[in-house]
């Protein structure tokens, strides 16, 4: 018969693991929907607005499932930059970016506007894996 601590670290688990089920999910909507409207001649006003949202999106929901799954544990950080390269990031509306400014402005802003989208990149993987984090400790997993 297994004892309290056996069973709550079983409820933690099982919470962890339903959390992050939600997350993917909810990843994989986003990149369905950043997806939707890429390479169609006419697509609505509206779109430009859903692709820069989800890109936004999908790197916090990736990152704030990762902080979620591997926890403050020392032992798995090494692991949180190796699972950070496997995101989907839409690189060809950073591109699309870059190039226009770099064509109607000139290189220096183009290089500009490539450091600050990795720039929010950035503050978006730390900002989603402190919120994994966060969510792990309410979800009462020891690290």
């Amino acid at each position: 018969m297994p004892d309290k601590n056996e069973r709550d670290d079983r409820k933690v688990k099982k919470a962890i693991r339903n959390w992050s089920l939600g997350l993917l999910l909810l990843h994989l909507f986003f990149v369905i929907a950043c997806n939707m409207f890429q390479g169609r001649p006419h697509a609505p006003v509206w779109a430009g607005s859903v692709t820069v949202f989800c890109s936004l999106m999908i790197q916090f929901t990736w990152s704030a499932t990762v902080g979620l799954i591997l926890g403050s544990n020392r032992r798995y950080r090494r692991w949180y930059w190796l699972t950070l390269l496997l995101i989907y990031i839409p690189l060809w509306l950073v591109r699309l970016l870059v190039f226009l400014v770099g064509h109607f402005f000139g290189v220096w802003e183009g290089i500009l506007l490539l450091l600050v989208c990795v720039f929010v990149l950035v503050a978006q993987t730390i900002g989603g894996i402190f919120v994994g984090l966060g969510l792990r400790q309410c979800l009462g997993a020891d690290d």
